[in-house]
């Protein structure tokens, strides 16, 4: 059996698949080794794996998780999934590899993140080629449910959102400015706290202040990511993440003013990512 995983920053989707080809799915909350040590993420392995599945029954496992570019973070997801999956060869990739394998199988084109953070990459088929760096919500992930988030709740905390949204904001959330300051100075995962307004957002979707809010993430992450690779208005472009899912009207209009055609928007890659190692394996 092999168990297939795509985690952000925010949930991890897990899909076991057995030699018949039937398919368990389970949710976790996100494993990202920039937000959680060894001993967070072998807990929430154990809580969430020791009453669905039989450990010894996985011999292969496919993780491909946010965070998880550098050797020391995907060895420390691969010594805690090596730990509980004891008789399981474990192989630990980048979530943007993930998303291209979901999203092109074995052919060539710039692939787009856009949920919780944001990245992109060239993807020649095989391998990853060339990465913009995305540099996390603080420096960077322009395009982002957090970068739209930093900038909404910015606004609202000096007092620059329209009136009726404003009003609206209130009465739904109930955020004082130091609940807001603590949340995000304080408290772990501030990107899932900024990101967790675009539902807000999706449902002011008409507003002209949320619609030049969009226009401006996006216009954002192409600038700074996809108008700079080579000949990227000659290529094929594909998108994953709930942002791009959820404000696709936007995203391909941005998109379009630039030359840039969006050919494929998936809000998540877990059932490309089952369908290419079914193909492969």
């Amino acid at each position: 059996m092999i168990l297939i995983a795509d985690s952000g920053s925010t949930k991890t989707d897990w899909r076991a698949v057995d030699e018949n080809n039937h398919v368990n799915k389970f949710q976790t909350v996100g494993l990202n080794p920039f937000f959680l040590d060894k001993k967070s993420i072998d807990k929430i392995i154990n809580k969430s794996f020791c009453s669905k599945l039989n450990n010894e029954e996985i011999n292969k496992i496919f993780f491909y998780g946010s965070g998880c570019a550098s050797n020391f973070n995907s060895n420390t997801i691969k010594e805690s999934l090596e730990l509980f999956f004891r008789n399981a060869e474990v192989f630990v990739f980048t979530d943007l590899f993930g998303a291209a394998r979901a999203l092109f199988g074995n052919k060539k084109g710039i692939v787009a993140i856009l949920g919780t953070g944001a990245n992109s990459a060239c993807y020649d088929g095989e391998k990853i080629t060339k990465n913009i760096t995305s540099l996390g919500y603080i420096l960077g992930d322009e395009g982002s449910g957090a970068y739209l988030g930093k900038i909404f709740i910015s606004d609202f905390l000096k007092n620059e959102l329209p009136n009726n949204l404003y009003n609206k904001f209130i009465n739904e959330y109930e955020l004082s400015k130091d609940n807001i300051l603590d949340s995000i100075y304080s408290k772990p995962f501030p990107n899932r706290f900024l990101a967790s307004f675009a539902e807000f957002l999706f449902n002011n979707k008409d507003d002209k202040y949320v619609i030049n809010l969009l226009e401006y993430n996006f216009n954002q992450f192409f600038d700074k990511t996809i108008c700079k690779y080579k000949n990227y208005d000659n290529q094929i472009i594909r998108s994953v993440g709930s942002i791009a899912f959820y404000f696709e009207d936007v995203f391909k209009s941005v998109a379009l003013k630039k030359n840039i055609t969006i050919d494929k928007i998936i809000k998540n890659p877990i059932s490309g990512l089952v369908n290419y190692h079914l193909n492969k394996f």
